[in-house]
């Protein structure tokens, strides 16, 4: 992880699979963190959280976490792996 600092502002980054990741320069002390989670369990804000109301809309939401992120990279490895035991298997029989 580094750090850049310029102006007043500190960014705070990293290198994920080649890319560039920002990090939320926020420093939160203690009381600020109390205050925060006691004025969220105030709001309740899961309790007016919206999904998807249609059967389309679900389908597409149900959807989105196999297009994005680490499981696509996983899937990948997966992918690559079984074609290779399948060649395997073919030099067996």
């Amino acid at each position: 992880m580094g750090a850049y600092s310029a102006e007043n502002s500190t960014f705070y980054f990293y290198i994920f699979r080649g890319t560039l990741q920002i990090m939320s320069a926020r420093k939160w002390t203690l009381v600020q963190r109390l205050r925060q989670s006691e004025a969220i369990r105030r709001w309740k804000p899961w309790e007016s959280s919206t999904g998807a109301k249609t059967e389309k809309g679900k389908a597409i939401s149900s959807k989105k976490a196999t297009k994005t992120g680490d499981s696509v990279y996983v899937r990948g490895l997966i992918k690559q792996m079984n074609r290779i035991l399948k060649e395997q298997r073919g030099l067996f029989n």
